[in-house]
């Protein structure tokens, strides 16, 4: 057959432009390929491979991340966090990935999930600084959690947990109550308080949550629900054993034990047993962050693309399930998706459909009429082989009735023969039941009385026992299996009745020592009891308490058993250590104060004698470099001095407002230039900017030290926190957090890192004078203690939490100065003055070094060695001087003494007490007697004259007290 040529030619046509596209595509290809950038993308993965929701989100990633960008170069970490949740390995992680990356360019961080976002703000600058970071799926999203950080942005996860619950409650409106299934993880838990902030919207309804249990637990107790209610399925991936779980796994556990209709939030769930909800898939969470991403390869800032917040979730059921529990798709919203919905049996050619019915219908009449006709003929030889078995039966039971017959009527006549010896045997009988009787009354009667008297001597018992405020429990001898345990053991230990009742110490593992256990148990099969026995035992957590263990051996029902009483004594064992701490520094205390005066009176001989000598050497650079070392050398020791008589309470501090924030800034800004720049600053502190009234100069080398302390324990890098905090601590507040301060407000200073971190042992001994866990040469083991001595003059407290491999936090606690704060003003430059000043002390060499720099500041100065010359010069000259300076500890005659006789012949003479040593409480006693001041030695020139000018010109006489 011929066909015309132009038959072809539309074809023909067709085929060309497609042969011609092919080979285009084929040409453009290559040359595309070879000229689109290879995005190089770390992706962060909080949780593990196999996790069905991190795969979704993978998938919406790179399905729309390969449409701009054929070929990634993708690095994906997984951080492992429902399986290790506590986080501990997130810094020995963040090392491996920063020896991994630290030198690889990479365009993008992705951070999957809050554990990885947590992950990726403490370490991002260290893996990749500088790199946008992106973050996907974030629950609970708060704007507060990227403050501060550049460079950032991405999708939160909003599960829309009230959208479903209307749903559910629209296609279910008698239902009463809303089981609600979730794990304790950080997804969990965030969900949970989504669901938690709108609960009162449901006045008829109430929310159920279920208890962190196992899973197999949680689904067992579903199985008892009845019609009024519905389950709520959100996040379980992880069960309180450590155990994980895929979306779908768990949606098929919880549906299948559940008797009634199960909703959920997660299109993973989908098809598993759950009848649907508003749900969100992990694609879409991909699709968007894959936008963000392409947005910043493109160029874009990312500080510019706001965070995408919006509902994703759609509505979303399975066929089969609605269906399961009559639920009409006509009552479900206009945009819903349904799975598993079977095609219409019309879809198929309607002639084969009408011949298929009319065949089946034959067949069926057919079939029908052969059963009707099988089972009647069947019915019929029943009926027959029935009649025939009863038959038979009822010819063997008129044989066995015969045969009875017989027997009964032997056994009547023996039995008349009994019966006439009975009726004897029971005559007997009925007297002595009578005697019985009367017996059975009396008995009686006594027993209700012991029984009476049983029960209330129980009553009392179990009163005493069940309420005892001390732990009480009783345990088999020698297994020491629990019988009973009353509420304050309970309380105590943490363990359920249940779980303690049948179990023996060893398989409960109270004990933390095994010895202990042995010597408990030898006392008491040696002696019957043991009184004060302490020992440290174990919690259900694990933390570990210290005891004082009391015994007795009891016979019960003729076994032996053990009574025991346990108290707990770790707030005793609190005020031990801090009544052997505080005895401790006293006796150091002693002994810097004993040596603090001498000492001190060198030093300030020392270094007044410099300063005087570098004034006269004025252009001698090359000796005044050796008069500054001198200075410096006498500083140092002085620093020294003064850090002893700190931590002992004998030193005297300048006590003025002090404002705190500025005090940290101050600290900061000599860390910044001398610790290693790989430790990170990092300060947050409180909106207001509180006082305190003390000494900056001790509060700011208490901080300092804190802060040198710090980087010596972070040999690697890491970070160091400031931060500060006003808070009203009340007497639960200061119990709680182990304080001996009053209540009241305080401002919160906390000096944190990660560093290495210290054990329990070493904490017990930090603050101890000249202890100190740093090589020879490296540490004095007075900075610490100098800490402690600041907080305590201060009227402050300090506690101290660490963990081996997990940094130290110091928390400090100082009064917060309430009303009008002042700064101190600035004390630098000498003031130079005129007059007559007599000088008493006992030392030559301050004596004449002090009348060089009162000279050279421009005073007249008269010198007395001691008390008695003091008083002589004064009579002669009384008209003449203008201010004593007197030394506070001299022989013969003391400074207060020499100041009581002087005020005698001058009530309003003016006098400056100095001393190398200042007894606590004496500074302030002199200034009620009518003191002008007190100067600490060793003093500058400076600071003299400025004490000085105070005293004459009778201002700011409190800031040298």
């Amino acid at each position: 057959m011929k066909y015309p040529r132009n038959q072809f030619f539309l074809p023909r046509v067709i085929c060309s432009f497609i042969l011609a596209a092919i080979l285009l595509t084929v040409a453009v290809n290559p040359l595309v390929a070879a000229t689109t950038p290879v995005p190089r993308i770390l992706i962060l993965n909080s949780y593990n491979i196999g996790y069905d929701w991190w795969e979704e989100e993978m998938k919406g990633l790179q399905d729309v991340l390969s449409k701009s960008y054929p070929r990634t170069e993708t690095f994906i970490e997984h951080l492992d966090t429902k399986k290790f949740s506590t986080k501990k390995h997130f810094p020995r992680m963040a090392d491996l990935l920063e020896s991994k990356y630290s030198h690889q360019h990479l365009d993008v961080m992705v951070a999957m999930d809050n554990a990885a976002l947590e992950f990726a703000l403490q370490y991002r600058q260290r893996i990749s600084p500088g790199t946008p970071l992106i973050f996907c799926g974030i629950n609970d999203y708060d704007p507060a959690m990227i403050a501060g950080q550049s460079k950032i942005t991405g999708v939160a996860e909003y599960h829309d947990v009230v959208g479903t619950l209307d749903l559910a409650l629209q296609l279910h409106p008698n239902i009463r109550n809303i089981v609600v299934i979730h794990d304790f993880t950080d997804t969990g838990r965030a969900i949970r308080r989504e669901l938690e902030k709108t609960a009162t919207r449901y006045s008829t309804t109430t929310l159920q949550f279920m208890e962190e249990m196992p899973l197999e637990a949680t689904v067992k107790k579903l199985q008892d629900l009845t019609s009024d209610n519905v389950v709520l399925l959100l996040s379980y991936t992880v069960e309180k054993g450590g155990r994980t779980f895929s979306h779908s796994e768990a949606a098929r556990l919880v549906s299948r034990a559940s008797p009634v209709p199960v909703y959920s939030v997660y299109a993973a769930q989908l098809g598993n047993g759950v009848v649907g909800g508003r749900m969100m898939k992990g694609e879409i969470q991909g699709n968007k962050t894959a936008g963000l991403i392409r947005q910043i390869l493109e160029g874009q800032d990312p500080d510019s693309l706001p965070v995408i917040t919006g509902n994703l979730s759609h509505p979303m059921f399975d066929y089969l399930i609605l269906k399961k529990y009559n639920i009409s798709t006509a009552k479900l919203p206009a945009d819903r998706v349904i799975i598993n919905n079977p095609s219409s049996t019309f879809a198929i050619n309607k002639a084969t459909v009408w011949m298929g019915s009319l065949f089946t219908l034959v067949s069926t009449v057919g079939l029908i009429g052969l059963l009707l006709n099988i089972r009647k003929r069947k019915y019929l030889e029943e009926m027959l082989r029935l009649k025939i078995d009863a038959y038979q039966e009822s010819q063997q039971e008129l044989l066995a009735t015969e045969e009875m017959l017989r027997a009964q009527v032997d056994d009547y006549v023996e039995s008349q023969d009994e019966l006439q010896s009975t009726e004897e045997m029971l005559r007997e009988q009925i007297e002595e039941c009578h005697l019985t009787y009367d017996q059975l009354l009396a008995t009686e009667e006594m027993l209700r009385v012991q029984l009476e008297f049983a029960e209330e001597s129980s009553q009392k018992f179990k009163a005493v026992f069940d309420h005892s405020p001390i732990m009480v429990a009783l345990t088999t001898l020698p297994e020491g299996t629990f019988t009973e345990v009353n509420q304050s053991f309970i309380d105590m230990f943490g363990y359920s009745r249940s779980e303690v009742i049948g179990k023996t110490t060893v398989e409960l593992g109270v004990w933390r020592r095994e010895n202990d256990r042995n010597h408990y148990l030898q006392q008491l099969q040696s002696n019957g009891f043991v009184h004060n026995f302490e020992a440290e035992m174990h919690r259900k957590d694990g933390t570990v308490f210290p005891v004082l263990f009391s015994g007795m051996v009891l016979e019960i029902a003729g076994k032996a058993c053990v009574l025991s009483t346990v108290l707990e004594i770790t707030e005793q064992k609190r005020l031990q250590n801090q009544l052997l701490q505080s005895q401790k520094m006293d006796v150091v205390g002693q002994l810097a104060g004993g040596v603090a005066h001498d000492f001190n009176n060198m030093l300030a001989g020392i270094m007044a004698a410099a300063e005087m000598l570098k004034r006269r050497l004025k252009d001698d650079e090359r000796n005044i470099k050796m008069v500054d070392t001198i200075i410096e050398a006498a500083t140092r020791s002085a620093d020294l001095t003064r850090e002893l008589l700190t931590f002992s309470h004998k030193g005297t501090s300048v006590s003025r407002p002090v404002s705190i924030h500025d005090t940290i800034a101050s600290v900061l800004s000599l860390l910044e230039r001398t610790i290693d720049k790989r430790v990170q600053l990092i300060s947050r502190l409180d909106v207001n900017n509180p006082f305190v009234m003390g000494d900056q100069a001790q509060l700011q080398n208490a901080l300092l030290n804190l802060g040198v302390n710090a980087r010596d324990a972070m040999p690697h890098g890491g970070t160091l926190t400031y931060a500060t905090a006003v808070k009203e601590l009340d007497e639960s507040d200061c119990r709680s957090i182990g304080l001996s301060i009053e209540p009241g407000r305080y401002v919160e200073i906390e000096v944190a890192d990660s560093g290495i971190g210290m054990t329990k042992e070493v904490m017990e001994h930090i603050f101890e004078p000249f202890y100190t866990t740093k090589s020879v040469g490296k540490g004095t083991g007075l900075g610490l203690a100098a800490v402690y001595g600041t907080v305590r003059n201060h009227t402050g407290e300090i506690n101290v939490q660490s963990n081996p491999g997990y940094g130290t936090k110091f928390k400090i606690y100082l009064p917060v100065l309430e009303g009008e704060a002042f700064l101190p003003v600035d004390t630098g430059v000498a003031i130079d003055g005129k007059g007559v000043i007599l000088l008493v002390d006992d030392e030559e060499i301050l004596r004449t070094i002090g009348c060089d720099m009162l000279e050279d500041l421009g005073y007249t100065v008269y010198l007395a060695e001691d008390g008695a010359r003091a008083l002589e010069l004064f009579a002669l000259h009384k008209s003449e001087i203008s201010m004593v300076m007197l030394d506070m500890i001299m022989p013969k005659m003391g400074g207060k003494e020499v100041f009581l006789r002087l005020r005698e012949q001058e009530p309003e003479l003016k006098v400056l007490f100095c001393s190398g040593f200042n007894r606590e409480g004496t500074a302030d006693e002199l200034v009620t007697l009518g003191a002008g001041g007190f100067i600490q030695k060793p003093y500058s020139r400076s600071e003299l004259s400025r004490a000085v000018a105070d005293v004459l010109n009778a201002t700011n006489v409190s800031t040298h007290l």
